[in-house]
Formats: structure tokens, sequence, C-alpha cells
């Protein structure tokens, strides 16, 4: 796995969507089965999309042909810019965020919807809150980059995707081990993060933008 990868999967785990999603499903009645169905649904998904275009696209001519750099440069310039343009409205407050004062911690959309859910809520829960997205994008692009065998490439797709899944998979194993002492680890995590969310996102999205648009600049100009 490249270290461009690597930036990009932590980036996705350390985003506060699936923290709420895992405080909410821990303090349902049945959190184990409901949090299970949100990993294995949402895991299917992300994971099986990975591996779907590395099976796909691996050995493609648009990977092989002599404008391969200036593919990549261009990707990364206009996500990276976009990722900078979204810090930006988020730090302005033109993309607007659920008020980090409001007082009840359970009052996220996230937590009205996963309350008392039914399993197939829960996985669909699961897929909602890791589509694809940008940075997958680029992640997945970064690893078809490599000059490696198909088995190699899904191994790196696999850790991306688990490093994306660490918190609800390390929550769901705390939980079967301590279940009260999770519930309260992640409350106090989840209450912090919401506290903090449009800075954490900011940071997250900012950081990635700059890193993403130097290495564009980089393959276009090197």
């Amino acid at each position: 796995m490249s270290f461009e990868t690597l930036v990009l999967a932590l980036a996705s785990a350390l985003r506060p969507t699936q923290l709420a999603a895992v405080y909410a499903l821990l303090g349902t009645p049945r959190p184990r089965r409901l949090l299970t169905a949100y990993i294995l649904a949402g895991l299917l998904i992300s994971l099986g999309t990975g591996i779907l275009v590395v099976a796909l696209v691996h050995g493609a001519e648009i990977r092989r042909g002599g404008d391969r750099g200036t593919f990549d440069g261009v990707l990364e310039l206009v996500t990276g810019s976009a990722a900078i343009g979204f810090a930006a409205g988020l730090y302005s407050g033109r993309v607007q965020r659920r008020s980090p004062r409001e007082p009840n911690p359970d009052g996220s959309a996230i937590a009205r919807r996963l309350r008392d859910p039914s399993v197939g809520v829960a996985a669909t829960a699961g897929i909602a809150t890791h589509l694809p997205g940008l940075f997958y994008l680029v992640a997945l692009n970064s690893i078809l980059a490599e000059p490696y065998s198909i088995p190699h490439q899904m191994v790196a797709v696999t850790v991306f995707n688990v490093i994306w899944w660490t918190t609800p998979i390390a929550s769901l194993a705390l939980f079967i081990v301590d279940p009260h002492g999770t519930r309260a680890r992640i409350a106090r995590l989840n209450a912090w993060a919401r506290a903090r969310q449009r800075g954490i996102l900011t940071v997250i999205f900012a950081g990635v933008g700059v890193y993403l648009v130097v290495r564009g600049l980089t393959e276009l100009l090197g």
C-alpha cells in the first residue's frame, strides 16, 4: 500500500459520521446484532466495489499508456481542489453543519433514524455512511497505479477498507468484551467529535486537499 492510499484511508476513518452511527447503534436494545449488520452490509459494498474496480481496470490501456502520469496528476489536482473548496465552505459556514452547541447529544439525524432500527435499516445505514466517494476514487487510482499483480492490489483495497472501518469493527469487538464500558467510551468520544465536527472535517479535507494538489502538480510538472 502506498503512502497516498494510507493517508486517504486514515482520512476516511476519522470522519465523525460513522462514529455517530456506531454510538446510535450501541444504544439500541440489540446493539451486537445491529452493529454486525451495519458492518457486514457496508463492508460488502465498499470492499466489493473496490475489488470489482481492480478486477475490471487492472491491465487496461488507460493505466499503461504514456499519459498515465498526466491522468493521475489531473485526477489528484481536481480532487484536491474539490476537497479544499469543501473545507473552505465548512470554515466559512457556507456548508452548513448542525450547531455544536445543540444540547441533546442524541439529537443528530443519524441518532434519530437509528434509535431502534430493524436489521435492514442498520444494514442500509452501513452502506449509506460508507458509499465510495472522492477519497476512495483517488485511493483506487493510486492502488491501480502500482505495478503489482491483481491479488496484491486486492490486498491493498482490503487494507484500505479495514482502516476505513476501524471504528465500527473495533467498537463491536470491544462491546463483546465490555458492553457497558464500551458504550460509555463511545458516548464520550461521540460527544467530543460532535462538538468539534466542523473543525475536524475542515482539517481533514483541507489537509488531504493540499496533499493531493501538491501530488497532482508534481505529477504534471515533473
